[in-house]
């Protein structure tokens, strides 16, 4: 049965527009204020539901959150509305943790109701049996600001994605602080519903990627209720593919990925545009569905603070951050109420006619789909894109998308038929049907949870057929998703067929038909041109060249044939560059913009470089951002760079930059970025999708001097000889500008900033002042200052001397001194602190003394702020771990930073408290270089190792040198070994400095033989034995700070003792070859636990028994008796050898095991130590190869199998029993002990012979 649908003919086939108006759209960002300016310039397990925590790490303003997913110029007036877009009318419902202080009459500004308008927060009530809905997880709050936030506590910065929207918020903390949501989800949605929400937006979700109870609840509402969007983070438990929520599992609702807020002051890397971040959660769904559908910002975001916890965000404390896909659902949450407002309020962009009517919720979705922004690649089963409302509703506005919301729908076996024409390839050809599915039974896993299936079937000029989700790599009909998309990345010229057909109606679906008794499916269909996007780059006059694609603004100029285009091509015309490589050309000779809400002309040349271009067929729009602000300082981190504001204080995070800059300084082109002055004043164009600024004006004036005073409080000051009065910018930063003195290594630059109230008459100082308004960006305050560690203290005289150089220094008499940041005297001080200090121009007197007791020097390898963690990899290459800080300092490109900022690897000195255990401040190193280098030499004098490049370089006392994974010396290393080298950065005069350097010993050499025969303790000491082939051995201890020679024979033996360490787990032993090949073996110390055994009083080898038991080499049966006069069989005697000597019980014996006939008879917790003993051919006989597990060992024969330990008969022991020595009478327990313990003393003498 087939129903055929009238043709709908896009608006541009009705014949050429007249001509082309042009709209430039300017959005400029000072002091937070958004104003206009001229161009140019994130259920099924009890309900303890997962919400993301207040997050120190990472941060953004939601201006930005705006920006990337296009709200900003839909909401400006004039553009969509006269008002703009701003979700007025919109209610939006909001289930999470509450909201501030829970009652309507006390809430944040940003939630304050606006007079004559509805309500911002029209209802306020907890759904788990609190009494208000207090926010004292400030989750909630944090989220309703995202979505409807005014932005009146920061006069409109931080406003949220729809701030004229209303709240309808529903507080899920129970009594005790925990998240519980209603065991039928309906009892959320109903009252919402009932209240005129047409948005659900949710930050929770229960863990487990299957189709749940609550799966199938919020699929049943929706379509009951076929205009009620739910939407739902898809979770942060990524990066690994499918670690969605059960919610997310949902087939109506709409869910949300996280995306990149980029900004690189609380930011660690920039991840390429429209790339999901790594928290966040990723589909397919259990039964393959595509999901999360979109992406949109959830890293970074600045939103309203509730009362209850502390601002993490210093330039404006009524804020706070947070990241997850909870905050990306916020953003969505906000982009579809502007999108309802504009689909209720607009004239109808469909076909129908008439009032107007409530969108479904699957014609929102499928709008925003099809609006998305996709990566080079389009869709895939990550999902559709990211969220772009400027797309999507400028394609709306100028009628180069078209929808259909087909609430009568479709029998099984009907379809129904849409054309549409494209009249110009340049941009893709995309077309989305949704449908709002019944739901499926809960507990479905990983069948097919659809129920009614539809079919999009699109059909070229050509006759080549695409089918909906052909880009999964099948292409044929989708059997598992409700919502389909066909992509065409470059579209054929002429009218292409839609097709949607209604494959199977199992169950009714229809808002038209539920009285009728028709069985139908509704649905939502969106097809048409994206508005063809890119950056400007630049623009020119002339020929476009043959091989340049042309593209053509509207069909008035689009060629219709080969010649024609030849002939355009040839055309001087006036076009624009943009990033993408394309060349739009330049039609119109009109050109508007937008200032103060005014629209004036605009001439080409004033066009703004890195503006967002979106062009429809009837319009082209520019949007940009200005940032302007001083103090910011440049820094180039690995391959990105970046601009960031100097001060935390009013640091907002700065900007990357695009690798296409263009910037002056002073009015002077620039070709690189260390050109740009720190301190300097900025004017910047941002381009608004990528965050990353393409254009930068930098300007200041700099000025030295000597302080005449200061006037702490106002922020001012004079110089000597100046009678200008200099005043302080809100954008301050006040640093130290340090002179290094002494013979200190330069791999140990503390960062040091200050305030205006350090500030003191006579000191140096160099000003960064505005040339505009001539206050002080950055004050530098200059010094003479040395660093290092102390080797001695004289109290009396006040004189310290250096370990780094043996430098001595005085301090001056009345100079402050501080010891883990408390006050101090220098008797305080200790041999081997850490110092900073000033110290007098041309003199070796200090003052102002820092000292600090436990400092240490490596690469952090794992941090999170929010369970105050940090591993760290020290000089030694051992693993340390360390707790953080509350008031955590962290320091990097000489300023104050976020922990965020410091990634994995990068190489820190860490502060610690006065106990060690916790860390106070991170100072991190920027690496200079990693480069690959054969060895030559090394020079002892100066320290430094020679490549065969002729390169020098210069190792300080904490360069990391490893062989192959080993901890060595430079000596170890052997001419023509391959080394790779990191150096960092370093003051001057040193340039770069040895971090680290990586040895490989050559493939074609093999590494030595290394065995450990034993390992036990003997008194208070521990010792070693075993053979090597190699020339050299060494042991360390696990901390990494020892490192001993060990002594091998001339056959290769060794025994090696040392007194027990405290604290330490473990030894590792280090074979080297004369090659250069080596290889290490680690060995656990014995930790042991005193056994009290119940039969061994009075027996006449009590004292060794205890001995031995006080070690925990023997321990007695569960009832803890001996047993000392029973014979011992082989499998016992082998366990007792294998406790005593420390053999290692974490290799792999399997295959030793195999080589023994009996090995089925001898248990598990007996099979390390027998093929410990049977590798060492201590139990073997040659003539077979069984070990008889249960056989009794003889008395002689025990004596004989420990003799062949040493390799060399020992002394029999003189204490032996009443009945005395019988060689072939059986062992008993107390016998074997008493051998064990002989040997063990042999052994120790033996230590001591071959010392």
């Amino acid at each position: 049965m087939k129903r055929t649908i009238p043709t709908l003919r896009s608006n541009h086939q009705e014949g050429p527009a007249t001509y082309l108006p042009i709209l430039l759209l300017m959005v400029l960002c000072m002091a937070g204020l958004l104003i206009s300016l001229p161009a140019n310039s994130n259920t099924a397990y009890s309900y303890e539901a997962q919400i993301e925590q207040p997050h120190q790490e990472i941060e953004l303003l939601s201006d930005r959150a705006r920006d990337i997913v296009g709200a900003t110029p839909v909401s400006l007036p004039g553009l969509i509305t006269a008002k703009g877009l701003t979700g007025e009318g919109q209610i939006v419902a909001l289930a999470d943790s509450g909201l501030d202080s829970g009652q309507l009459s006390d809430l944040h500004p940003d939630f304050h109701s606006e007079e004559g308008k509805m309500p911002k927060v029209i209802q306020l009530q907890s759904w788990a049996g609190r009494d208000r809905a207090d926010d004292t997880n400030g989750h909630g709050t944090h989220m309703a600001g995202i979505i409807a936030g005014t932005g009146s506590a920061s006069k409109g910065q931080y406003k949220g994605l729809a701030p004229g929207a209303s709240l309808y918020i529903q507080g899920l903390l129970n009594e005790e602080g925990v998240l519980r949501t209603p065991a039928n989800l309906e009892q959320l949605f109903y009252p919402a519903y009932s209240a005129g929400a047409r948005i659900h937006v949710n930050g929770w979700g229960g863990r487990g990627n299957y189709y749940g109870v609550t799966t199938a609840q919020i699929d049943d509402f929706i379509r009951q209720n076929p205009d009620f969007l739910v939407i739902f983070g898809a979770g942060n438990s990524g990066p690994e593919r499918g670690t969605i929520t059960t919610e997310s599992n949902s087939k109506n609702a709409l869910v949300i990925g996280a995306s990149q807020s980029p900004r690189p002051g609380f930011d660690s890397t920039l991840l390429p545009l429209g790339s999901a971040v790594e928290l966040s959660s990723r589909g397919p769904t259990a039964d393959g569905r595509i999901k999360p559908e979109l992406l949109a910002p959830g890293t970074s975001i600045v939103a309203p603070r509730s009362r209850y916890i502390e601002s993490n965000f210093p330039a404006h404390e009524e804020y706070t951050r947070m990241q997850g896909t909870s905050m990306a659902s916020a953003v969505a949450g906000g982009a579809v109420a502007l999108l309802r407002q504009y689909l209720m309020t607009t004239s109808n962009q469909g076909p129908q006619s008439g009032p107007k009517e409530s969108p479904s919720s699957a014609l929102i979705k499928a709008l925003l789909i099809n609006g998305a922004r996709t990566n080079e690649a389009g869709p895939s089963l990550e999902g559709f894109g990211t969220i772009d409302l400027a797309s999507t509703i400028l394609a709306l506005q100028d009628k180069s998308f078209f929808y259909r919301d087909e609430h009568k729908g479709l029998q099984e076996d009907e379809e129904a038929i849409y054309r549409y024409s494209v009249y110009n390839s340049t941009e893709p050809l995309k077309i989305t049907l949704a449908w709002t599915d019944p739901a499926a039974e809960a507990g479905t896993s990983t069948s097919n949870t659809l129920v009614n299936d539809l079919d999009l079937l699109v059909i070229a000029p050509d006759g080549q057929e695409f089918m909906g989700n052909h880009f999964l790599g099948s292409n044929d009909f989708d059997r598992l998703n409700n919502v389909e998309q066909v992509y065409i990345a470059e579209p054929q010229y002429g009218t292409y067929q839609i097709i949607v057909r209604a494959s199977t109606v199992a169950e009714k679906a229809s808002q038209s038909t539920q009285s009728t008794g028709q069985v139908a499916q509704d649905y939502a269909l969106v097809y048409g041109q994206l508005p063809l996007q890119g950056i400007v780059t630049g623009q020119g006059r002339g020929a476009i060249p043959s091989e340049e694609p042309f593209f053509s603004l509207s069909q008035e100029s689009q060629p219709e044939d080969e010649d024609e285009i030849s002939a355009a091509q040839k055309e001087t015309i006036t076009y624009l560059h943009l990033d993408n490589g394309k060349k739009v050309p330049w039609k119109a000779y009109q050109s508007l913009y937008v200032e103060n809400e005014a629209i004036k002309n605009l001439e080409i040349e004033g066009l703004p470089y890195g503006a967002d271009l979106y062009q429809t067929n009837l319009r082209t729009y520019l949007i940009s951002r200005i940032w302007h602000t001083g103090a910011v300082q440049a820094v180039i981190d690995g391959e990105q760079a970046m601009i960031l504001e100097m001060s935390s204080a009013v640091r907002e995070g700065g900007y990357y930059l695009s690798p296409q800059i263009a910037l002056t300084v002073n009015g002077e082109k620039q070709e690189t970025l260390q050109s740009l002055l720190p301190g300097s004043e900025i004017r910047a164009i941002v381009n608004p999708s990528t965050q990353t600024i393409w254009q930068a004006d930098s300007t200041y004036i700099e000025k030295e001097g000597i302080v005449e005073r200061a006037n702490q409080g106002e922020n001012q000051l004079r110089l000597l000889r100046d009678s200008t009065i200099y005043r302080g910018s809100p954008q301050l930063a006040v640093t130290f500008e340090d002179a290094p003195v002494g013979k200190v290594w330069r791999d140990m630059p503390f960062h040091s900033t200050t305030n205006f109230q350090e500030l003191l008459p006579g000191m140096a100082v160099r000003l960064v002042q505005s040339p505009q308004t001539g206050q002080i960006h950055h004050l530098a305050i200059r010094r003479q200052s040395i660093q290092g560690t102390i080797e001695s203290i004289d109290p009396n005289s006040k004189r310290l001397t250096f370990v780094e150089g043996g430098d001595t220094y005085q301090l001056l008499e009345g100079s402050q001194v501080h010891r883990d940041d408390e006050e101090a005297v220098i008797e305080d001080l200790q041999v081997g602190d850490y110092i900073t200090a000033m110290v007098l121009p041309d003199s070796q007197s200090l003052v102002d003394i820092r000292a600090y007791s436990q400092i240490r020097w490596g690469r952090v390898v794992y941090h999170n702020n929010q369970q105050k963690q940090l591993y760290l990899v020290n000089q030694h290459n051992r693993l340390e771990q360390y707790t953080l800080a509350p008031d955590l300092q962290v320091y990097r490109w000489g300023m104050p930073a976020d922990l965020v900022t410091v990634p994995l690897g990068t190489w820190t000195w860490l502060t610690l408290n006065s106990t060690g255990q916790q860390v106070k401040r991170i100072d991190s190193i920027e690496v200079a270089e990693e480069r690959e280098e054969i060895f030559a030499n090394y020079r002892s004098s100066d320290h430094s190792l020679i490549t065969l490049s002729g390169r020098s370089y210069q190792l300080s006392p904490r360069t990391v040198i490893l062989k192959n994974g080993y901890l060595i010396e430079p000596t170890d290393l052997v001419v023509g070994e391959t080394i790779e080298l990191t150096t960092l950065m370093a003051p001057p005069p040193t340039e770069e400095i040895v971090a680290m350097v990586q040895g490989k010993s050559r493939e074609a050499f093999t590494a030595p033989y290394l065995q450990i025969q034993s390992f036990f303790q003997l008194q208070n000491r521990l010792f070693v034995t075993g053979q090597t082939s190699a020339t050299k051995l060494y042991a360390y201890y696990q901390s990494g700070t020892v490192r001993e020679k060990v002594t091998v024979d001339s056959q290769g033996r060794f025994v090696w003792y040392f007194d027990y360490p405290a604290g330490e787990k473990e030894i590792q032993l280090v074979a080297m070859a004369a090659t250069g090949a080596i290889t290490g073996q680690k060995v656990s110390i014995p930790t042991t636990q005193a056994s009290t055994l119940q039969d061994i009083k009075g027996h006449w080898a009590e004292e060794s028994l205890q001995r031995l038991s006080l070690k925990g080499i023997i321990t007695g049966n569960e009832d803890r008796y001996f047993r000392p006069d029973e014979a011992i069989n082989r499998l016992e005697f082998a366990l007792l050898l294998s406790r005593a000597l420390g053999w290692p019980q974490e290799e792999e014996v399997s295959a030793i095991l195999a080589t023994i006939e009996d090995h089925d008879a001898i248990p598990l917790w007996a099979q390390h130590a027998v093929a410990q003993s049977w590798q060492r051919e201590i139990f073997h006989n040659s003539e077979h190869n069984f070990f008889f597990p249960q056989q009794e060992v003889q008395q002689g024969e025990g004596w004989s199998i420990l003799s062949r330990l040493p390799n060399q008969p020992f002394p029999f022991p003189e204490k032996w029993g009443e009945e005395g020595y019988r060689p072939f009478e059986p062992l008993t327990r107390a016998q074997s002990i008493i051998l064990i313990e002989q040997l063990l003393h042999h052994l120790a003498e033996q230590d001591i012979k071959v010392d």
